[in-house]
């Protein structure tokens, strides 16, 4: 996460990728921060500001950085294994080319794992796909 807005934050009209010059330090009595996101490190005190407000807030996500650390990040695949094996192909293929395309070592790797989801099976939902 780059920031966080408490409402709309405009980010269309700002400068720097829309998160502006200046970031909200102080919100204790304004939630809106007078329009002014919230640093990432800070988003606890927004999620708290947020929550005596109605509507929406608005997130920026740093794209490169997700796909920096990807890898890192998620940690399997799944598929239904109930029924007509609902999306297996294609949770297998997606998590083939996320291995190939991070170079991951398949005899290593312990992540991301290949997993199938029982819809019956509620002592042991998840098992090695």
């Amino acid at each position: 996460m780059s920031l966080r807005y408490v409402s709309d934050g405009g980010t269309r009209t700002k400068p720097d990728d829309g998160c502006g010059a200046e970031w909200c330090h102080a919100p204790v009595r304004d939630p809106w921060c007078d329009g002014r996101p919230y640093a990432p490190s800070m988003l606890a005190e927004g999620l708290r500001g947020h929550a005596s407000r109605s509507g929406y807030n608005e997130v920026m996500i740093d794209a490169a950085a997700i796909d920096t650390h990807a890898a890192a990040a998620v940690d399997a695949f799944f598929y239904i294994a109930d029924g007509e094996g609902e999306g297996e192909g294609e949770a297998r293929a997606a998590h083939a080319r996320f291995v190939l395309d991070f170079g991951l070592d398949t005899m290593a790797m312990t992540r991301p794992l290949l997993l199938k989801l029982s819809r019956t099976d509620w002592a042991h939902p998840l098992s090695l796909g």
